[in-house]
């Protein structure tokens, strides 16, 4: 059987997606209450773009998407972190 025959089948599983590796950006330990948070850039394609998100001990806290440029998720997760270190 060829790979299009397989995936014809109705007990045909897709390979897992892969995930792309997020770039690290900075870590800061919040003012309020002294939790470590990271945040860190993921791309997510041509027609999303750029996301930043926030990670409060290894776990998605909070992010922003479907920025155009890098340089535009940059300036949004600083802005973020200013605000956050009060």
């Amino acid at each position: 059987m060829d790979d299009r025959t397989k995936s014809m089948l109705w007990d045909y599983t897709a390979p897992p997606a892969k995930s792309k590796a997020a770039e690290p950006l900075f870590d800061f330990t919040r003012a309020s209450d002294g939790r470590p948070i990271a945040c860190e850039l993921m791309f997510r394609g041509e027609s999303y773009g750029w996301e930043a998100r926030f990670l409060d001990r290894g776990e998605i806290w909070y992010s922003h998407g479907a920025f155009s440029l890098k340089e535009l998720a940059v300036a949004w997760a600083w802005q973020e972190r200013k605000a956050m270190e009060g």
